[in-house]
């Protein structure tokens, strides 16, 4: 009996036997699988943090350019509201009147200053040699006010001073708004 028994327990032993060597092989195959995807995981995450690297270097890089913008704006918008004072002297020195065959100024201009406003103060005198200094200033405010470069022309208050040779000399101020400051 133990020889039948040995017959029927010999296929159920070789079945044993290649359902282990099967399992086994798929265990081997399961482990170089698992073994190969850790590597491709390795390898993405690798990429990963090189494009996270990259992408934190374009956004500083782009930072940097956005603020590079800006500074240029700033710039443009500063220079376009610069106001060339050199050039507004020089306009109001051409604005003066002149008198006489040699072109000489009725008035003489003794000090300018001027805001950001475009706003501008002038002290000034009439010459001592001028017959009718009261007439030369009514021409200053009258060129200054033809003038398209400037408006509201005001003269607050005018003094009167005579010279040792006994010429009148009027000083006074004018208040004048300059219109243009495109250069």
């Amino acid at each position: 009996m133990l020889e039948n028994e040995e017959i029927k327990s010999k296929p159920y032993s070789i079945f044993a036997l290649v359902a282990l060597i099967i399992v086994v092989g798929f265990s081997i195959y399961f482990e170089a699988s698992t073994f190969s995807t850790q590597q491709e995981i390795d390898s993405i995450t690798g990429k990963i943090d090189t494009l996270v690297a990259q992408q934190k270097a374009n956004s500083k890089e782009q930072g940097t350019l956005t603020q590079l913008e800006l500074i240029k704006l700033k710039l443009e918008t500063i220079e376009s509201t610069q106001i060339f004072w050199s050039r507004i002297a020089e306009k109001i020195e051409k604005t003066v009147p002149k008198q006489g065959e040699n072109g000489s100024q009725s008035i003489n201009i003794t000090s300018y200053s001027g805001g950001d406003s475009g706003r501008i103060v002038l002290n000034a005198t009439t010459r001592s040699d001028s017959p009718k200094p009261f007439e030369d200033i009514a021409g200053f405010i009258t060129a200054f006010s033809a003038e398209p470069s400037f408006a509201k022309i005001f003269v607050p208050s005018i003094t009167k001073s005579l010279t040792p040779e006994g010429s009148t000399v009027l000083g006074f101020s004018a208040n004048i708004q300059y219109q243009s400051t495109q250069q």
